[in-house]
């Protein structure tokens, strides 16, 4: 019903609480927020063990019934990355999360992966990887699960395939979304855009395959990085992340952030003709 949200934060008091030397701010951890009856959205809380962990915890994915979530986990020693995988727990009440099991996918070794997005009907995951046979950068790829019921793989998880070269390019292709409908968000700064990432919009075809690309433009995107947007089902709402550094409040005064990355809301207005 879209009265909590869960999101990313490097804010001090994460379950390391130490500074990571190599991004010069605290480890990230997943938190949520839920909005009351006046649509007030209360004080953040740090998902609990073991979701969160001395690690970097990133980009996530919920379930449509929240009771799964796929995430982004980032270990690190003595400074070093150790490479990002994804993992995934489950809840019955959408509070107390279950042990982590990795997300069973092939992939060669050194090969790092992250950003999940899962679909409505829980048949499909597209994430960002590095892995070979893409075309630069990191690339979007897809899995879907193995539907043959008489199959020695039914239940599991296809073998990665990359999304094509409408969507992927010798940049990054980063944060995916895919909607109710099957369309995909995702942010790039391969594609031709405003600057830094932007975020992208692309349908499927007849054939179901995403074969164009579209850049949702001002005010979405700016000349700052733009990433990480997610749509309601029903309506064109919902919130992305950018680290521009002046944006317009509701009541329409041009507002100045700090530069770093902060979470904005976007609702477009049904369009109302008179006859």
């Amino acid at each position: 019903d879209y009265s909590k949200i869960f999101f990313v934060s490097s804010r001090q008091g994460s379950s390391n609480n130490k500074i990571d030397e190599r991004t010069g701010q605290f480890f990230t951890d997943i938190y949520f927020s839920e909005k009351n009856k006046k649509g007030i959205w209360s004080k953040p809380v740090p998902v609990q063990s073991p979701i969160n962990t001395d690690g970097h915890e990133g980009t996530l994915s919920l379930n449509r019934n929240g009771t799964t979530m796929f995430f982004t986990n980032c270990q690190v020693e003595k400074k070093k990355s150790l490479g990002c995988e994804i993992s995934v727990s489950q809840s019955k009440d959408g509070k107390m999360w279950g042990s982590l099991n990795k997300l069973q996918i092939k992939l060669d070794s050194n090969v790092t992966v992250g950003h999940p997005s899962i679909s409505s009907d829980e048949q499909t995951v597209i994430f960002s990887s590095d892995m070979p046979g893409g075309y630069g950068g990191k690339d979007l790829w897809i899995v879907t699960k193995w539907s043959d019921k008489d199959g020695d793989r039914f239940g599991q998880w296809s073998d990665p395939v990359n999304l094509g070269p409408a969507v992927n390019t010798d940049g990054d292709e980063l944060f995916p979304f895919i909607h109710e409908d099957g369309t995909l968000y995702f942010a790039s700064d391969g594609h031709i855009g405003m600057g830094g990432l932007d975020i992208y919009k692309s349908e499927l075809d007849l054939n179901g395959i995403y074969s164009s690309t579209i850049n949702l433009k001002y005010p979405i995107n700016s000349a700052a990085d733009d990433f990480g947007m997610i749509v309601e089902s029903d309506f064109e709402r919902g919130y992305f992340t950018s680290n521009r550094k002046t944006y317009t409040s509701k009541d329409g005064v041009v507002k100045r952030s700090n530069g770093s990355d902060n979470i904005y809301q976007f609702e477009l207005p049904p369009l109302i003709f008179s006859l």
